[in-house]
């Protein structure tokens, strides 16, 4: 698993990087279960970076995200079909638009 973050920091401060040296050598998971766990946490991870959480900027990040991993070979072994994954996409994005919206204030009501 490519360590994204890290690896992208790493290029934009030096204008390269070593994928190699940002990869996580364990293994991919291995049921369905544990594959939509590490999905989960990568595009909630990647959701709370976001400066400007619009539905379009949260919906593009799931697809990256996630298209990312399936690349990757990241869910070979998990059991989930393609048709799976899709649908692992469409649950994510009303999740995390509702907890990347922006709160209202609710003035007085703390004092």
């Amino acid at each position: 698993t490519l360590i994204r973050a890290f690896y992208e920091k790493e290029k934009k401060e030096n204008g390269e990087a070593d994928e190699k040296e940002f990869r996580y050598p364990g293994p991919i998971p291995s049921s369905r279960e544990s594959a939509v766990v590490m999905l989960a946490d990568s595009v909630e991870a990647a959701a709370r970076s976001l400066e400007e959480p619009t539905p379009e900027k949260i919906k593009a990040l799931i697809e990256k995200i996630v298209d990312e991993k399936v690349k990757d070979h990241q869910m070979d072994n998990s059991g989930l079909s393609l048709k799976d994954i899709e649908k692992i996409k469409e649950v994510f994005y009303p999740f995390l638009c509702g907890s990347r919206h922006e709160r209202i204030d609710y003035e007085g009501l703390g004092e």
